[in-house]
């Protein structure tokens, strides 16, 4: 407000100054016409000495005047005509305060005269008054003028006789209240949209009734109340001889009812007349304003035009006055978006026609947001688990304990153009109501092709979250990257996805009336020193974002903060929820495997006080065992053997179509919309899926060559749980362990034993038997055989209990909930700080290679003879270069970030995915077939 006021004070200075001098001159004038013959001074003092003091008073009337005019110009510059009523009081209030000021002055320092004193007085305190008189009628602003009495005649007779050209142009400020085109909307289009339709104009053109814009420019927002805009415009029709047009009358009231209104008008001929065609799509986020104890400080609006009328773009914006708002352009294709990012929800949408120039079409008024009374101080809690597939979110508050946060939409969709939802969607924010959304939440984020790195963090920056509901919003996944999780070097998508995450959460709970949002997150110990710093720092980042979305004074802002103590490794989370939900007593001696799509997590906990005993993190999960499988050849077809739906169909065909891409082109983004594809294909098809798996499985041999691959991967993961255990049990590490108690699996890999055992798995299973024997082969590898003779014993590992999470993904959310979590993360970065927790075969181990690809073919030994038991298979690889690339991925396992059993066992699987026609005579079933290719 003070920029604008010395911006327009300035413009009219020199005039004021003028002004001044102008007055001036006539006192001194009057002093010596007037005063000199009339004024008899007392005490002796000359006449030309009183008029000194005389001209020095009538110049400070003056400055006493231009300062309060200068006051009441500045309050003006707020003006709405609602509160038309203060101004009028404000102008008479200044005019008394310049004549008590200018009376007091002048009966104290003008020195005591015998004769013609008041007519002095009078001089010098309508000095003053005049120039505030003067001021307000030719420099103030045109709706302030109203308030002077006499100043429309005056202004009248001024400008008319001595600057016509100066009338001209405030003739032309009345005129430029009116838009510069007209913008009709037929009815159909209308009804698309959710604005004041009832409060605009239905006019006849052309034959057609439609619904016209208010044909105005926002500014006309400071001057009059939108609200009651219908009451001071109307419509004419125009039927002249040589053009057809549309008259608008515009009535401005002055706030000072003598005075009558004043009526402006403005012909909209035929080329000025311009009609929509098709409804385009606009949409504002958050759809709610807050009240009270919290303000809502960043609203977001999307628009993507749906038409182009000779060449000639419509487009809408809506108008925050006062403020600078920030306009992100998004090319996607052919199709051309905008996002504007504004601090208050827009009252007003402007709209514009893009000719040779911008060029203003009227505009639209928007419905009135929810209203959130925030009145007392509320605390909530979030949990991320972000994930490497899909994301999952919990929120507790002081009134309601832990659940699923589904993150509703909170958008407002002003103006449902064609496939609106598809749009928003993919570009900006689903808009699908609360109710309509899982807490399920694909790990995706779809970019935007112009990188504004250089711009200020921001949602939408970037790129928005791709929010994946079914089949149907898949797309072409054209620029969606996914493993967002695992991206290190560039983390600005990584970020780009967070920050839209927690952003939606937030505003869903502000809705709620939460005051203050702390967050807890989870990291996988996979994770490099420098990557876990560099994933704290996005962390920080977007708790900054936050900070920003709400306000913008720190006592009206959300208060979000990282809670700390709840920052905690994966695995640890997950072992706290086995721990309270009463799945898994930790102190009894534990394994907890969290399988995702990315790594898998372990940790051993053992002791009366549980604590972790070993932990390690894999590069080696879901992702590995199962996608790269289907990925190469023809694998990814097996699948249609387990459709029944012509719709699962259909998508096993596009994933097939992806995969053949993928494997010729060799690029990231074919890999990741494989991945994005297949995600979605295991989440919504798999009731499909794993109900005809037990049906065709036995008798397709490329379905057994598929289980029998992810059987074997999952062999593996055992077998290097119970290597790792031995070797622990070998250096005294479980002494005093007198049973070893379960094995807990979980996260999304988790269902990969269902897939395993060929439908559901369960303790009668023979999967389940193969994969607790194979434990016990690991701890025997691991532990030497004298020693493993007495832990049977010992610790009665002739049974071993294997648990499969009921709640796959949900388990690190909810756990982040447990106190034991906090407890853990605690001894857990103590303990890590004084003597990390290292896999055995470390830098530090030379021959850590060479003896794991030795542990490798002893497990690849023990699994043919189990399978051979229990399943009625064995793996031969028939080719020795196959044993030769396991044995040099044992031996480079260093530079690819695994542990030699994992680099040998990842190597192993790769090769029997690589080439199906090749591998498949790797597999030997003993029912009288062999598979060899499917012959």
């Amino acid at each position: 407000m003070t920029v604008m006021f010395w911006e327009y004070y300035g413009k009219m200075l020199k005039y004021r100054i003028v002004l001044a001098v102008v007055l001036a001159s006539v006192a001194v004038i009057v002093g010596r016409l007037v005063l000199q013959e009339l004024v008899v001074p007392n005490f002796g003092m000359t006449v030309k000495q009183w008029l000194y003091t005389y001209y020095l008073l009538v110049a400070a009337s003056i400055a006493a005047g231009a300062v309060v005019a200068a006051c009441w110009l500045k309050y003006g510059l707020g003006y709405c005509n609602t509160l038309a009523h203060k101004y009028l009081l404000a102008f008479a209030c200044g005019a008394a305060v310049i004549l008590v000021v200018n009376t007091v002055l002048a009966a104290v320092l003008l020195p005591p005269v015998l004769e013609g004193g008041l007519i002095s007085i009078c001089f010098v305190t309508l000095s003053g008054l005049l120039y505030y008189y003067l001021d307000a009628v030719l420099f103030a602003l045109p709706p302030l003028r109203g308030f002077v009495p006499k100043a429309k005649v005056l202004l009248g007779r001024l400008y008319g006789n001595f600057a016509a050209a100066k009338l001209q142009e405030l003739r032309e400020l009345e005129q430029s209240f009116f838009s510069d085109y007209l913008l009709l909307v037929p009815p159909d289009v209308a009804t698309k949209g959710a604005f004041k339709w009832d409060a605009l104009y239905t006019v006849e053109w052309n034959g057609a009734q439609y619904t016209a814009l208010y044909p105005l420019k926002p500014l006309i927002s400071k001057y009059l109340a939108v609200n009651e805009l219908a009451k001071y415009v109307s419509f004419e029709s125009v039927n002249n001889t040589g053009y057809d047009g549309l008259q608008v009358v515009l009535s401005i009231p002055y706030a000072d009812e003598r005075f009558a209104p004043k009526l402006v008008t403005k012909m909209f001929t035929t080329g000025k007349v311009k009609i929509m065609q098709k409804a385009p799509v606009a949409a504002i986020w958050p759809d709610f304003v807050l009240q009270g104890l919290r303000r809502w400080n960043r609203y977001y609006f999307y628009y993507e035009s749906a038409e182009k009328t000779q060449f000639h773009q419509f487009y809408l914006r809506p108008y925050w006055p006062g403020e600078a708002s920030t306009l992100r352009e998004i090319y996607i294709g052919q199709e051309h978006c905008e996002v504007t990012r504004g601090r208050e929800y827009p009252r007003i949408v402007t709209c514009m026609i893009d000719m040779d120039e911008p060029m203003n079409c009227g505009f639209l008024l928007t419905e009135e947001p929810k209203a959130v009374n925030v009145g007392h101080y509320q605390k909530g809690t979030f949990s991320v688990d972000f994930g490497t597939v899909n994301t999952t979110v919990y929120f507790a508050s002081d009134t309601e304990t832990a659940r699923p946060w589904q993150l509703g939409s909170r958008v407002k969709l002003l103006w449902k153009g064609d496939n609106a939802q598809v749009k928003l969607r993919q570009n900006f924010i689903s808009p699908l109501a609360s109710s309509e959304l899982e807490a399920w939440i694909l790990s995706s984020f779809h970019i935007y092709n112009e990188n504004l790195q250089k711009q200020e963090d921001d949602l939408f920056k970037d790129g928005n979250v791709f929010y994946v509901h079914g089949f149907d919003d898949l797309g072409s996944l054209q620029n969606v990257l996914a493993e967002l999780k695992w991206q290190h070097e560039n983390t600005v998508y990584r970020q780009g996805f967070l920050n839209q995450l927690c952003a939606q959460c937030m505003a869903g709970a502000a809705a709620l009336g939460i005051t203050d949002i702390s967050w807890r997150y989870s990291y996988p110990k996979a994770f490099a020193r420098e990557e876990w710093v560099r994933y704290g720092e996005v962390w920080q980042k977007v708790i900054g974002l936050l900070g920003t979305l709400s306000g913008p004074q720190e006592e009206l802002q959300i208060n979000c903060t990282v809670d700390k103590d709840f920052v905690v490794p994966e695995s640890i989370a997950l072992a706290a929820y086995c721990d309270k939900t009463g799945i898994e007593p930790l102190g009894s001696g534990s394994i907890c495997m969290d399988i995702g799509g990315g790594s898998t997590d372990i940790v051993f906990w053992y002791g009366k006080d549980p604590n972790i005993t070993w932990q390690d993190s894999l590069r080696f999960a879901g992702h590995h065992i199962l996608r790269d499988y289907l990925l190469y050849g023809h694998n990814c077809l097996l699948l249609k053997e387990l459709c029944r739906s012509e719709l699962l169909l259909k998508q096993v065909e596009e994933l097939h179509r992806l995969a053949c891409i993928t494997v010729r082109n060799n690029t990231k983004q074919q890999l990741n919309a494989f991945t994005i594809r297949l995600d979605a294909l295991l989440k919504y098809g798999a009731d499909e899926l794993m109900g005809n798996l037990a049906v065709a499985g036995g008798t397709s041999l490329q379905l057994r060559h598929f289980i029998s691959s992810v059987t074997f991967g999952l062999s593996g993961l055992f077998f290097y749980c119970g290597l790792m255990f031995g070797k622990l049990c070998r250096e005294g590490r479980y002494r005093h362990l007198h049973k070893f108690h379960s094995i807990y699996v979980g996260g999304n890999g988790s269902r990969l034993l269902d897939l395993a055992a060929g439908g559901s798995f369960g303790s009668d299973t023979n999967l389940y038997k193969l994969l607790a024997q194979i434990f016990r082969d690991g701890v025997q590898a691991g532990a030497g055989s004298e020693r493993f003779k007495e832990l049977l014993d010992a610790m009665d590992l002739k049974i071993i209990r294997i648990v499969k999470s009921s709640a796959p993904k949900e388990e690190i959310a909810t756990g982040l909930f447990c106190e034991m979590a906090a407890e853990l993360g605690l001894k857990f970065a103590a303990a890590d700080a004084a003597e990390p927790l290292q896999p055995f075969d470390s830098e530090t181990d030379a021959g850590a290679g060479a003896n794991e690809h030795a542990v490798f073919m002893e497990f690849l030994e023990n699994y043919n003879e189990l399978a051979e038991k229990f399943l009625q298979q064995k793996l031969h690889f028939r080719n020795q270069t196959s044993l030769v690339k396991i044995e040099e991925a044992a031996a480079g396992h260093l530079k690819a970030g695994k542990p030699a059993f994992i680099a040998a066992l990842y190597a192993a699987l790769n090769d029997l995915s690589r080439d199906a026609d090749g591998t498949w005579k790797s597999w030997v079933y003993f029912d009288g077939r062999e598979a060899d290719g499917g012959k």
